[in-house]
């Protein structure tokens, strides 16, 4: 999507009207085109505004946007309307800089939600006094979110607090998600859903902050110079950390159904040293431990998915595509199942081998020997697939799986699962192992429900919130259910049942209801 409205940018202007021969007579403010609304009064007027340069994102810089920021240093902060805007210059090239005070003439328009001002000749420019420095940036209220930060839309602005919530855009958009005030949580972790859950849901969306690398490009682009700017090895940024804005601010934009915090300058790995200072940082408040917090008891389990641990290259394999890719996925796996002290681990996304024609439990066997290898002795074994689930017909190329320390837990008899393929078609069916632990026997079931991910060939998602497939997951929880009946009522395995793993489901949607309301 930000390449194809990248090209949009460069072809939005072409019949605008033409600029004046002179640029320098003001007909203007930045607040009178920005108007109290999110749309221009000035639509398709030609205007003549000055500002400071806040930002530039010329075409040589390869950012997509191919434009600058402007921002009136005099405006009036109390009058409800913005003193920054984007100008958008095509291919223009003018010899103004960061810090610059400067007229600007061109049409006022909107274009995808954001307000500017299209001047695509170096003529519509003018010195009017160099390096007069950037406007001191405004807070942006905790109270300010959705709609109502058209106020400050093109500013430099710092957030009065906001937090990380997300990194999964990073390494491919360059752009981070925040939240102001304090983190979000999904509106159906604590709310049935429906209206009231709805709500928060909205709530939720007027709170995002995105924080990004002044490129419209993905970060793979070929245009796309180095790589994402604001994670490195040296510090370790997590969720929950405080976002801390550069001492100058960061500019407030409009792009891509999302308001924006853009540098003034595009960043990327590969940025001048120079450019730190455009640069946000993370203050750590959710530092990683060393080890688990202790959880107490006597004996304990954990959950990891392994996210395509696959021994097996190419073809339907998934996961690594080489030795060297592998050997990095394993020794990070190893590392964390190692550190996590538990006694049984579920594991999800395991290579389901017999389905490339390899030894049943091949990968999985792997895991555990690579485990042992660094633990430095036979501490792991692993709990075979059931006959059942080796059949390379019925099943997923990834499975489910159970391991364990052999001093502290025993298998009692042979492993089995839930096989009803009219429930587990589109999912990994659970793997159960009873154990004897110190003479108290459980029983163990590794889980992984249908995932809230499009259909082939996408699909609108549904509007309660539970994402797609959620009659899926229900059924398989409701399958799971009386799987856990059956093993409860067996008295050789007992009544002690733990179910983990992956349900897909947060705390108030369906799936997780049936099991919570069975106890």
């Amino acid at each position: 999507m930000a390449v194809a409205t990248a090209t949009a940018l460069a072809l939005a202007f072409t019949s605008l009207t033409a600029v004046p021969a002179s640029a320098a007579d003001i007909t203007n403010t930045i607040a009178d085109v920005q108007g109290t609304t999110d749309v221009t009064p000035l639509a398709g007027t030609t205007v003549t505004v000055q500002g400071v340069v806040t930002g530039d994102y010329r075409n040589s810089t390869a950012s997509g946007y191919r434009g600058f920021y402007l921002q009136d240093s005099a405006g009036d902060p109390t009058d409800g309307r913005s003193d920054g805007i984007f100008v958008f210059a095509a291919n223009a090239d003018p010899a103004v800089a960061i810090g610059d005070l400067i007229t600007v003439t061109g049409a006022a328009s909107e274009f995808y939600g954001q307000t500017q001002i299209s001047a695509t000749t170096n003529e519509a420019y003018a010195l009017v006094t160099a390096a007069v420095g950037v406007p001191a940036p405004t807070v942006l209220p905790d109270s300010t979110v959705g709609a109502a930060r058209e106020a400050f839309e093109g500013m430099l602005v710092i957030p009065e607090s906001a937090y990380l919530s997300s990194s999964h855009q990073l390494y491919n958009f360059g752009s981070l998600w925040l939240n102001v005030g304090g983190l979000a949580v999904k509106a159906t972790e604590t709310t049935d859903a429906g209206d009231a859950a709805n709500a928060i849901a909205v709530e939720n969306r007027a709170n995002r902050l995105l924080v990004d690398d002044g490129y419209s490009i993905q970060v793979a682009n070929g245009a796309h110079p180095g790589t994402q700017p604001y994670f490195d090895a040296a510090t370790v940024v997590r969720n929950g950390d405080k976002f801390v804005a550069p001492a100058a601010g960061m500019i407030l934009g409009w792009g891509f159904a999302d308001w924006r915090l853009q540098p003034q300058h595009p960043l990327s790995s590969t940025s001048p040293a120079e450019y730190a200072t455009y640069e946000p940082t993370f203050e750590s408040l959710n530092q990683r431990t060393e080890t688990p917090a202790d959880v107490g008891g006597d004996f304990s389990v954990g959950a990891f998915n392994v996210f395509n641990y696959f021994t097996t290259f190419g073809g339907d394999a998934r996961g690594a595509d080489n030795d060297a890719e592998f050997l990095t996925q394993q020794s990070k796996i190893v590392t964390a199942i190692n550190s996590l002290d538990a006694n049984v681990v579920a594991l999800m996304e395991i290579e389901n081998s017999v389905k490339l024609g390899e030894p049943a439990d091949e990968a999985l066997g792997n895991l555990v020997d690579a485990l042992n290898a660094a633990a430095g002795s036979s501490v792991w074994a692993f709990v075979p697939t059931p006959a059942a689930l080796q059949n390379a017909d019925t099943t997923d190329f990834i499975t489910n799986a159970i391991i364990y320390k052999t001093a502290t837990a025993t298998p009692v008899g042979e492993s089995f699962a839930d096989i009803d393929e009219t429930v587990w078609d589109n999912a990994r069916e659970p793997i159960a192992q009873t154990f004897d632990v110190d003479g108290k026997v459980v029983t163990v079931v590794a889980n992984h429900f249908k995932s809230k991910s499009p259909p082939a060939g996408g699909g609108t998602e549904p509007a309660d919130l539970q994402g797609f497939f959620n009659a899926d997951r229900t059924e398989q929880a409701t399958s799971l259910k009386t799987f856990v009946d059956g093993i409860t009522a067996d008295p050789a395995k007992g009544s002690d049942v733990m179910l983990l793993g992956d349900f897909n489901a947060y705390h108030e949607e369906d799936p997780a209801q049936v099991l919570t309301d069975a106890g």
